[in-house]
Formats: C-alpha cells, sequence, structure tokens
C-alpha cells in the first residue's frame, strides 16, 4: 500500500490505514475522504493503523497534518467522538501519550498496540453516545478472518 486510506464501511466506524511512508502528495486525497466523514455531522470515532508505517513523517507532512487538523478542529470536536492509534513500538506508543498529555486532541485519544484493543477503545467511546452501531461486530469478524484479532 502506497497510499493513506479511509475506510468508512463500517460508519460510524472509520478505519485508516497509514502506509510504510506517509508521502506529501498523498495528502489531499487522503484528507479529501476524512473532510467526507466530517460532512457526514454524524458521531464517529477512529482507529488509525499505523503499524506498517517505517519512517517518521517528515516535516513538511507533519505541518500539512497539522494544517488540517487547525482548519478542522472545530468539526472534529463537534462529531469525533474518540480515537485509537494503533501502533506496535512501545517506545512509540509512550512518546505520543506523552505528547497528548502536554498538547491534548480536540477530542479523546488513546494509543494502543494492537488492533483488536483500538477496536475495544472505540467502542468504549462510541458507547457514550447512546447509539448503536453494528459496523463494529462487522469489522471485528473482518479483522477475525484475516488473523488480526482474537475471537471472544
Amino acid at each position: 500500500m502506497r497510499e493513506p486510506t479511509v475506510d468508512d464501511r463500517f460508519f460510524p466506524l472509520v478505519v485508516n490505514t497509514i502506509p510504510e511512508r506517509l508521502d506529501v502528495d498523498h495528502l489531499p486525497a487522503f484528507f479529501a475522504k476524512t473532510e467526507a466523514v466530517l460532512k457526514r455531522r454524524e458521531p464517529y470515532v477512529t482507529i488509525s493503523d499505523v503499524t506498517r508505517t517505517r519512517e517518521l513523517p517528515t516535516a513538511v507532512v507533519r505541518r500539512a497534518l497539522a494544517d488540517w487538523s487547525t482548519r478542522n478542529e472545530a468539526l472534529m470536536k463537534q462529531f469525533a467522538v474518540g480515537s485509537a492509534i494503533v501502533i506496535e513500538s512501545a517506545m512509540i506508543r509512550g512518546g505520543l501519550t506523552a505528547l497528548f498529555w502536554l498538547a491534548p486532541p480536540p477530542y479523546p485519544q488513546q494509543v494502543v498496540a494492537t488492533i483488536g484493543e483500538g477496536l475495544d477503545v472505540v467502542e468504549r467511546y462510541y458507547a457514550t453516545t447512546g447509539r448503536t452501531a453494528p459496523g463494529f461486530g462487522a469489522y471485528r469478524a473482518e479483522l477475525r478472518g484475516a488473523g488480526r484479532v482474537q475471537a471472544r
């Protein structure tokens, strides 16, 4: 996979998958897909799977991400219920968690080690809305089929 993906087949669960290297040229399409989710104007949760990522984003990519987040902060505060970021490296998870303590994101985020943990986290976040979300079970089944989570 060369480009980041935004998978909203299981909405209100949105799964972002980040490739080995995040290239600035791929950000406009990634941003457009994410903005389409925001334009639904409905509560949603996100899992960002960065387990494939092998390179830290460049300064240009980090700036573009920060600028986009600033421009869309109000909508994210309104509709993003919570997020889980899946990072295998304990050291990088710890560093990002510490960063969130210093500069809290506009909505709840938790850094986790596995996709299964991420799904558990966002299910708990979404439960706070009082709504039901059949997409969580469908996504868990897909993950089980791919061998990425254990059966409950």
